[in-house]
């Protein structure tokens, strides 16, 4: 039986193709690591060549501690860009402001120039009436997809509660999203978020992404908002109670 150095001091014949030599000597090296089919390496090398070499003439020889190289220089690659995503995706989340932007909490306050020429502040219609604020941009379909919902809300209860479209500026210009009004029509109100200080006190990472503030300030939806809001609208009136508390008063009852 070869030993271990007698295997990696033959050299190999492998194609000038990168590819085949990583997925060989990956399929070679895992034999290496199995006593029993060390002794069958060399068989298996003239075997796998003398079949590659019918296809074509380009070879160059190569020593297995080359090839191994190549092997664990692929492997860290590998690892030190798993781990600069993650510290990426870290420094992401580290660097958004640290405001409340989930269900039940109060929503961070903004003010924003519309595309109207006015302004909008949410704490305006605190004690008012509810805010639907959505974040979105002229290039995404499910943005497109939803503007007649918001058209017929605006149409049938504008006066019950206020629409905000706020565009993100991802990929996007004010022009692109003039553009957009003329041909839908638009008839709600839009802002067109200037180096994204709203987006980011959101948090928001996709579009569209959409909340319900209610006529308090409390976040009632982030996203799944319901199909049918007319039917939620007197709920948005009254003050928030969570399904925590909730369930603690029915079992009370």
């Amino acid at each position: 039986m070869q030993t271990n150095a007698n295997i990696f001091s033959k050299y190999l014949y492998v194609l000038q193709d990168d590819s085949l030599v990583a997925a060989y000597g990956k399929w070679r090296l895992k034999l290496l690591h199995s006593k029993q089919f060390r002794s069958k390496c060399t068989a298996l090398d003239d075997r796998y060549f003398s079949q590659r070499r019918i296809a074509t003439r380009s070879y160059k020889i190569i020593p297995p501690s080359v090839l191994l190289d190549r092997h664990l220089l692929a492997i860290g690659l590998m690892k030190s860009s798993l781990i600069l995503s993650l510290i990426t995706l870290v420094l992401l989340l580290i660097s958004v402001p640290a405001a409340a932007s989930g269900v039940g909490e109060v929503a961070p306050n903004f003010e924003i120039s519309t595309q109207d020429g006015g302004t909008f502040r949410l704490s305006d219609y605190r004690g008012q009436k509810p805010v639907y604020a959505v974040f979105w941009n002229t290039w995404c379909p499910y943005c497109i997809k939803k503007t007649p919902r918001y058209q017929k809300l605006q149409e049938q209860f504008g006066d019950k509660i206020e629409i905000i479209a706020i565009n993100t500026t991802w990929s996007d210009s004010p022009e692109e999203m003039r553009s957009f009004e003329e041909d839908y029509q638009i008839k709600y109100s839009t802002a067109f978020d200037a180096g994204e200080s709203v987006t980011d006190q959101y948090r928001v990472l996709k579009v569209p992404t959409e909340f319900i503030v209610d006529i308090n300030g409390i976040i009632r939806f982030r996203d799944s908002v319901p199909e049918y809001v007319a039917t939620h609208l007197p709920d948005w009136l009254l003050p928030y109670i969570s399904p925590k508390d909730t369930a603690q008063l029915v079992c009370k009852k």
